[in-house]
């Protein structure tokens, strides 16, 4: 399961002028299953990720406090979202990346990028 671009309005930068507004934030996630998801064969929301409520969990953790760091906010999310799946998927992994757009570099044109890749 992949989630692409989904983007927050984050507190996020190193000094207090950078965090006093809002900037977008884009997260990917990508799931690797070991094993098949149920929902391929009942077709069913409650046999599969939701990813609504994967999103959902993103945001509540990017937007629940100011970052300083494009490193800890990503890991914050990526922890949040492992919470979130639990042991539903032994075997899985989970890679995170978090796109800063506006890194305050001049001629920085697409910002920064952070990534993990964590076992669920």
């Amino acid at each position: 399961m992949k989630i692409k671009n989904f983007e927050v309005w984050v507190s996020l930068g190193c000094t207090t002028e950078e965090q006093s507004l809002a900037q977008p934030v884009r997260f990917n996630v990508d799931i690797l299953f070991a094993s098949k998801v149920l929902a391929e064969e009942t077709d069913r929301l409650q046999d599969s990720l939701d990813y609504v409520e994967l999103t959902g969990a993103i945001k509540a953790e990017a937007e629940k406090k100011s970052y300083n760091m494009v490193e800890h906010l990503g890991l914050s999310v990526a922890t949040a979202l492992k919470n979130k799946i639990g042991l539903r998927y032994p075997g899985a992994t989970m890679s995170v990346r978090t796109h800063k757009l506006r890194a305050p570099v001049k001629n920085l044109h697409d910002g920064v990028e952070w990534s993990c890749k964590i076992a669920l």
